[in-house]
């Protein structure tokens, strides 16, 4: 191999890893971390790329956007809702990379992770995605419905282009979390369905970070700011998804704002 055909074959793996870097860094800077999640296009695209703005403007440290899709099978309801309704306003791929790269435009320079399902990306072309993304300023792709044994037709591409592949986890065996924390990329996101006892929850972090040398954040559906922060003590960071949605719709971007600013506190303060 010649020096530039190994320059360019390092070019890839270095941008990866960029990725994960600044995805660490930010998950870590302050203590704890914040993410909120925007549903692109809900309630509309305009306002989703304000969200995504205003959320990082008042201190989210990484925000999960996602990706509408008509069949959402891993989401709550009111994330399903939201996402539905994005897609009968002809939200598209192109419009949530659009997203980002206005939300780039506008100052935003928080890591923001796309979380979609496999079909969106396979319709598309997988390759053809992580390219976009990487062209918009998105840093990783996070997938709902991708097991472990099929991460590798996604993360190739990915790396291709510097992005990376946060793992979503649910409460499984302990070996199956300990294969999926190995494999993941800049963080690992352990889903917590309503009612999972919070000693339960603490475990499974625990077995994920014996594997993991990256953060481990939990996600939940909702959550108040001072539950937000009680919640994110057994974690590495706090995701929370329908929040910043609902109050949205229910409050306007003020309340958004307001909420941010107050969960995000809430979190960096917990110990």
């Amino acid at each position: 191999m010649t020096s530039i055909e190994t320059t360019c074959a390092a070019a890839p793996d270095r941008a990866l890893r960029a990725a994960e870097d600044r995805i660490e860094r930010a998950l870590r800077a302050n203590g704890r971390a914040f993410v909120p999640y925007v549903v692109a296009g809900e309630p509309t695209l305009e306002e989703s790329v304000r969200l995504v703005a205003d959320a990082a403007e008042s201190g989210a440290d990484l925000i999960e956007v996602a990706v509408p899709f008509s069949d959402p099978t891993a989401e709550g309801e009111a994330t399903k809702r939201a996402g539905l309704r994005a897609l009968e306003r002809g939200t598209s791929p192109d419009d949530v990379f659009h997203l980002v790269r206005s939300a780039r435009s506008a100052g935003v320079s928080c890591p923001i992770a796309l979380v979609s399902y496999a079909n969106v990306v396979f319709s598309y072309g997988t390759d053809r995605f992580m390219r976009a993304c990487a062209e918009a300023g998105a840093d990783a792709v996070m997938f709902l419905d991708v097991p472990l044994e099929e991460r590798s037709e996604f993360a190739g591409p990915a790396a291709e282009h510097g992005i990376c592949i946060p793992s979503v986890a649910y409460p499984v065996s302990e070996d199956r979390l300990r294969a999926i924390a190995r494999a993941s990329e800049g963080f690992v996101q352990l889903v917590c369905p309503p009612g999972l006892p919070e000693q339960q929850a603490r475990a499974l972090v625990e077995t994920m970070r014996e594997h993991a040398s990256i953060p481990v954040a939990v996600a939940h559906e909702n959550a108040s700011p001072s539950q937000a922060g009680s919640l994110a003590a057994i974690a590495d960071g706090l995701v929370v998804n329908a929040e910043v949605t609902e109050r949205m719709l229910e409050e306007g971007p003020e309340s958004v704002r307001s909420y941010v600013r107050d969960a995000a506190g809430c979190v960096h303060a917990s110990r």
